[in-house]
Formats: C-alpha cells, sequence, structure tokens
C-alpha cells in the first residue's frame, strides 16, 4: 500500500506532466492562428496563451487525476485557449484550428472509452456532439449574422466532452 506521501505525489506530477504537456501544444498550434489573413493574433501572446493552455491543463489534471480522460483534457486546454484568443479578437473560428481540434478528440475518446472500459461515454459523447451541432446549426440558420458556422462545428466537439 502506498504511503500517504506517494499518494499526492503521483496526481501532483501528473498535473505537472499535463501542463508541460498542453503549454508546448499550444506553442505549437499557435502558427495555425496566422494562415488566415482575417486573423490578428500578435506573436506577443504566443509565450502567455501557451503558459495558460498550461495552468488549465494542470488544474484539470488534478480534477480528474491519472486517468484515461487526461488526454481530453490536455487538448481541451490548448486547442480552447488558442480558439478564445483568437475569437475574442476577430470573432471568426478557423478551420486550420477547428477540425484538427475535432481530429485530435476523436481518437482519445475511443481510447478513453477502451482504457476505462466506459462504452457508454463514448456513445454519450457521440449523441453530445450530435446534438449539440443539431441545436448550434438551427441557431446559426436562424440567425447568422450571431453566429457563424466555425461556433457550430465548436459546439459538436464540446458536445463530445459534455457527452462523454
Amino acid at each position: 500500500m502506498p504511503s500517504r506521501s506517494q499518494s499526492k505525489v503521483v496526481p501532483a506530477l501528473t498535473a505537472v506532466a499535463a501542463a508541460v504537456v498542453a503549454a508546448a501544444l499550444g506553442h505549437a498550434l499557435f502558427p495555425l492562428a496566422g494562415r488566415d489573413a482575417r486573423i490578428d493574433l500578435p506573436g506577443s501572446l504566443r509565450l502567455p496563451l501557451a503558459l495558460l493552455a498550461g495552468v488549465l491543463a494542470g488544474g484539470g489534471a488534478a480534477l480528474v487525476g491519472p486517468s484515461w480522460n487526461l488526454p481530453l483534457v490536455v487538448v481541451l486546454a490548448a486547442f480552447g485557449v488558442l480558439l478564445g484568443a483568437i475569437d475574442a479578437r476577430s470573432k471568426l473560428l478557423p478551420n486550420a484550428v477547428l477540425l484538427r481540434f475535432t481530429a485530435a478528440n476523436a481518437p482519445l475518446v475511443v481510447l478513453a472509452a477502451v482504457g476505462s472500459g466506459r462504452w457508454s461515454g463514448l456513445l454519450g459523447a457521440v449523441m453530445g456532439g450530435a446534438a449539440l451541432f443539431t441545436v448550434y446549426l438551427v441557431l446559426a440558420l436562424i440567425s447568422p449574422a450571431g453566429m457563424g458556422m466555425g461556433d457550430v462545428k465548436l459546439a459538436a466537439v464540446l458536445g463530445v466532452y459534455g457527452g462523454w
């Protein structure tokens, strides 16, 4: 049986590792924002955004601990911070980032389901993504000036998280 101090070390190391990976991923993803000329995200934000992604992932890792959900937390932090910064400055959610966010999530949700044995969670993730996609698509069609298709695509990805 692990000692009390050992039982605190693993979650702490997990949080630190998640923070480092998310910060590195956030730093690596930043150039995707520059692929669209309509996006004005200064290079001086690259390091602060990467660090914010690391802090958020570290906090999320402290909540979920060493589990199959951890990669999802790291990816959400890295992509979420970048997308939030882009949207705040330009009111856009570029496909270059959204499609990679979606592509990163799909195998990670399957991996989490396989690793944890939570197959119902996989079904929930698919249903959550489909439900939010549908609701946001209807809202975007009703009021195209208020919401774009980037919001619809982001809602689908976040619905996967909510359904998981």
